[in-house]
């Protein structure tokens, strides 16, 4: 089975062969305005795709993310990926080119058994409310645990076999739900649909009283605003074609405080089945499968094929569309990935797609943060134009300590190691930007406490950290008895034979180091010496050591200006060293080379003294 997951300007296959192999603070109104005109020209659409539903503990899930915008330009570079439920999360950043990203998240051996959502989005997408992210519903067994029904939800929980009470706040008429906060003014909203229009209609305790002193603001599913307007006797009118696809909200205030929130459930298009047909079914092991789409495609779209090979069963059974249903009535926030999570799955039934609604509007109401949200937008989070980052702030331990101006270092180890340097802003904020590099590395970061006093270095966690509650049930249970018997012998063959599925290869050009310019000094081609200050005094060229204050000192000097550099900058196997007596400490015998620049060395912004990088034959530094 092979299905579009549409919008506007793209249109995604996903092909599946089945055969088995192995309250509010309102922004200054100048800033928000700037904020409005900027989400009015720029927004960002994720797509985002996996491979099958049902995984073992150790496995890897492996995903492929289309990234679009709807202006020419697309700014963002990164995306954060997160496996999460509520007992464990997996967090990992990816690299975008040209829009796109495929990659894995490798499953924890230890991670409990049970249902799992995972999420992706870019850092401006963190700006709005979450179900604007792109997600995936998984359901992972760990054999050496098991299953434990501590812990598990139900569909069968409360919530479900209550839709049909009646309540107030459920708009049985269209897909639409509202909540009032605490007892206010206004006793009841309705809602109708008339001549293309929303009409929002408000009573208030006594029949006499006019509600023209309210004012309510609408949000459409890209999260612009499309209404700002007085109520004008107990009455609004939202145009529906300035609605779109998924969750559109409006809320009435009265002096900046809500009274009244609700949501408007807009369906999109369906998505358009596309049959997949192969040469044959049965296919041995490196055999060439040849496949092809009968019919013709849209042309007016542009079309990716995404093609994923799983194991028969891992994939949810298409026939068992109750358990969707309840899932995404339970879990709303998920609708606007609906086909995308369920390929081939029907539209929820109207009374799902209402209970749905209702949901997500008490889940949001739950949220302050989301309440702030719809009522004055900001731009927090911009979008990220290069390359996977690091960023933070120092925080200072006395009030006389000046943050601004100071130096961050960061060494990045590895294969291909990178150092960088940030001077602080004012609020001693700090960012690098680390280009060029894939896998996880050890990292280091630290200023110079002699300049910068007494500071905390605080890294900032750039995931998001908002959620709605999640009510994932665990599927797995006896049936899947013989499919996970089989998947874990091959889970067992792979660690054995060190087979396995590919790795994606990333090619990049690699940085170039510091020491691409420097001069080397091997210490295997001279004589050994006892200390370090005899080696740089007697076998490295123009570099000089001066004792001061009773402590031995390094300087560079630059022959081709004449001049004697102090304080150069010094590195250990990529460490910055801010204390020269460190170097001095080390036992020659564990140096391999040392590198010396003795001219004006730049890296960003910052200029260097001329740059000493000691090299050691150990993996401890030295034993520094």
């Amino acid at each position: 089975m092979i299905m579009f997951s549409m919008n506007n300007r793209y249109k995604f296959l996903l092909v599946t062969l089945c055969c088995f192999i192995l309250m509010p603070n309102i922004a200054k109104p100048q800033k928000n305005n700037i904020a409005e005109r900027f989400v009015a020209d720029y927004a960002e659409d994720l797509t985002f795709l996996i491979d099958r539903n049902v995984y073992l503990s150790g496995e890897r899930i492996w995903f492929y993310a289309d990234l679009n915008s709807d202006s020419e330009g697309l700014l963002s570079k990164t995306i954060y990926v997160e496996l999460y439920s509520k007992d464990n999360s997996v967090q990992k950043k990816f690299s975008v080119e040209h829009g796109t990203c495929q990659g894995f998240i490798e499953i924890p051996e230890g991670l409990n058994s049970g249902g799992y959502l995972l999420r992706a989005y870019t850092n401006y997408q963190k700006n709005f409310l979450p179900e604007q992210f792109a997600h995936q519903v998984l359901f992972i067994l760990n054999p050496r645990k098991g299953i434990s029904e501590n812990g598990m939800y139900t569909l069968t929980s409360p919530g479900l076999s209550d839709y049909l009470k009646k309540d107030t706040s459920f708009l049985t008429n269209n897909y639409a739900a509202v909540h009032k906060a605490g007892r206010n003014l206004i006793r009841e909203v309705t809602i109708d649909s008339v001549n293309g229009n929303y009409h929002v209609l408000l009573q208030s305790h006594n029949s006499n009283d006019k509600l023209d002193d309210l004012l309510l603001i609408a949000r459409n599913a890209e999260f612009r605003m499309v209404v700002r307007a007085q109520v004008h006797n107990n009455k609004v009118l939202v145009p529906r074609k300035k609605l779109s696809k998924g969750f559109n909200y409006f809320m009435l205030l009265k002096d900046t405080i809500p009274l009244v929130t609700g949501a408007v459930y807009e369906k999109g298009d369906r998505v358009l089945p596309l049959e997949l047909k192969t040469d044959k079914t049965i296919y041995g092991p490196r055999e060439k499968v040849d496949f092809s789409f009968p019919g013709k495609l849209d042309k007016n779209y542009k079309q990716k094929a995404v093609v994923s090979v799983v194991p028969k069963g891992t994939i949810i059974n298409t026939s068992d569309t109750a358990f969707v249903f309840k899932l995404m009535a339970l879990n709303p926030y998920l609708l606007n990935d609906y086909q995308d999570i369920f390929p081939g799955f029907p539209d929820l039934p109207d009374y799902y797609l209402r209970l749905a609604v209702r949901n997500h509007v008490k889940a949001l109401m739950e949220n302050p943060t989301f309440v702030n949200k719809l009522v004055q937008h900001s731009i927090e989070y911009i979008p990220e134009i290069y390359d996977l980052s690091i960023s933070g702030q120092l925080e200072k331990q006395h009030d006389s300590t000046d943050l601004s101006n100071r130096l961050v270092y960061l060494s990045l180890f590895g294969e291909n190691p990178q150092f960088h340097v940030f001077d602080t802003q004012e609020d001693g904020t700090f960012i690098f930007n680390i280009e060029n590099s894939v896998g996880i590395h050890d990292l280091y970061l630290t200023t110079d406490p002699h300049k910068s006093g007494k500071v905390d270095v605080r890294v900032r966690n750039d995931f998001s950290g908002d959620f709605y509650p999640d009510k994932i049930p665990m599927l797995i249970d006896t049936t899947y008895r013989k499919l996970l018997e089989k998947m874990y012998l091959s889970r067992q063959i792979e660690h054995q034979f060190r087979t396995g599925d590919s790795t994606i290869i990333n090619g990049f050009d690699v940085l170039p180091t510091i020491e691409r310019i420097a001069e080397v000094i091997e210490l295997k081609n001279y004589v050994e010496l006892p200390t370090m200050v005899e080696v740089f005094k007697e076998i490295i060229p123009n570099v000089f050591v001066r004792k001061r204050s009773g402590e031995h000192n390094l300087f560079v000097f630059d022959k081709k200006r004449n001049l004697m550099y102090n304080e150069p900058l010094i590195l250990l196997d990529n460490l910055p060293v801010l204390n020269d007596q460190t170097v001095f400490a080390l036992d020659p015998a564990k140096v391999e080379k040392i590198h010396v620049i003795t001219e004006p060395y730049y890296i960003g912004d910052h200029k260097f003294n001329g740059i000493i990088s000691v090299r050691t034959r150990t993996k401890d530094f030295g034993g520094a």
